[in-house]
């Protein structure tokens, strides 16, 4: 069966690199990768660290200029950051939990010297 894997951010760092109190880079990003294979789901999370500048514009609030990062743009430095051999070895991780929760339930036979 295939893995469906899907990435997500959980939570972003910033700085305030003016100290006008409002963030300007993006430092770090909190992720989960899930893998699903039709019966089960396993996942993988991490904090990779990331140099995203944000450019507030005049005028913009804090909100607006996040409207103008998308998750997707996170995403997409964050595995530039890790590299595809470090998202194969969590793919494979993620494939390895999800081959063990396919298997069935193990029978524990009684022991005869226990008693």
């Amino acid at each position: 069966m295939t893995t469906t894997y899907t990435w997500n951010i959980t939570k972003l760092e910033c700085s305030d690199a003016d100290n006008d109190g409002h963030c300007d880079i993006i430092i770090s990003a909190d992720w989960m990768i899930s893998g699903n294979n039709g019966n089960n789901i396993s996942t993988v999370t991490g904090r990779t660290p990331l140099n995203i500048v944000i450019s507030a514009g005049e005028g913009l609030t804090e909100d607006e200029v996040f409207a103008n990062v998308t998750e997707s743009e996170v995403i997409n430095s964050i595995q530039t950051v890790l590299g595809t051999q470090t998202i194969s070895q969590y793919q494979t991780n993620i494939n390895n939990e999800l081959d063990r929760l396919d298997l069935p339930a193990p029978v524990i036979p009684p022991l005869p010297w226990v008693v």
